[in-house]
């Protein structure tokens, strides 16, 4: 198979990137986004995301190319069928997979973040969680046009709130972010969501703590 260029589109301000009725569609904090629909033996891209898109592909089973979409732009690819995987760096390295069949459909993969953040299986989200070597806590938020660092709760901020608290208490907020030890002993980060009206994001995690 001969190298071909695939054009889709995606984020690179805030990746966020959510599968509906097996079209793709993301949106970042300024307002733009993008949407990838495949079709029949084809995959139609739409870039409103405000940057340049660039990326690289390869199809199970043979065949690889790059790619680079100007924003405000719409392509329609033909393709064959088969499964793709893509990988994007904008600003964290972020990966999903396409199946483009005879006629319509498309399934993503996980992993799509592969830069340690514990919640790398969930591209609506609005805070990146790291446990750090040493114990304590890191968050990140979107920026424009990178993610910034919220902030960082180490062990000192941690151990201040008991590790099995009678109630959900608040261990540090900041960025518009908060993190709380729940009852139960659990880690909590609450951010705002994607859409004000679906409500806040929540992410509940282990982190080992010496």
């Amino acid at each position: 198979m001969k190298r071909q260029k695939l054009v889709f589109s995606l984020v690179v301000v805030l990746i966020t990137t959510v599968l509906v009725a097996g079209v793709f569609t993301t949106a970042n904090a300024g307002g733009g986004g993008s949407s990838i629909t495949p079709g029949c033996s084809s995959v139609t891209a739409k870039n409103y995301s405000g940057s340049t898109i660039t990326a690289t592909w390869t199809r199970v089973g043979g065949g690889s190319g790059s790619i680079s979409q100007p924003s405000g732009t719409t392509v329609v690819y033909p393709m064959q069928p088969g499964v793709y995987n893509i990988t994007v760096t904008a600003p964290f390295l972020y990966r999903f997979s396409v199946t483009v069949p005879a006629c319509g459909g498309s399934t993503a993969s996980c992993p799509i973040f592969m830069d340690g953040r514990l919640n790398n299986c969930e591209p609506w989200q609005t805070a990146a969680v790291y446990c750090q070597a040493d114990g304590s806590v890191r968050v990140y938020v979107p920026g424009k046009p990178l993610w910034t660092i919220a902030f960082t709760a180490s062990l000192t901020d941690i151990a201040l709130v008991s590790k099995n608290p009678s109630v959900n208490t608040l261990i540090m907020q900041g960025g518009g972010a908060r993190l709380y030890r729940l009852a139960g002993g659990k880690f909590q980060v609450v951010t705002p969501g994607l859409n004000p009206v679906d409500g806040n994001y929540n992410f509940i995690f282990n982190c080992p703590v010496k």
